[in-house]
């Protein structure tokens, strides 16, 4: 996420989810782990490491506890 005009494209997208989901009456993180790919659409091999599906229910979890305490 270096290049110019990529981090307000992500956010972009980010955004876009969240309504989706939103729409859906789905849980934004549960919608992202349903559509994480498990293999590279170009290659059509799998990932060397898939952090996302065990990165986001821990901080979403954290989020939603610190939200509780503010």
């Amino acid at each position: 996420m270096r290049a110019p005009g990529e981090a307000s494209g992500i956010f972009a997208l980010e955004c876009a989810m969240d309504e989706l989901a939103h729409a859906l009456r789905m849980d934004p993180v549960a919608l992202r782990l349903r559509n994480e790919p498990e293999r590279n659409e170009h290659t059509d091999r799998p990932f060397s490491s898939r952090s996302n599906t065990r990165v986001l229910p821990v901080s979403s979890r954290a989020i939603w506890l610190g939200c509780a305490h503010t």
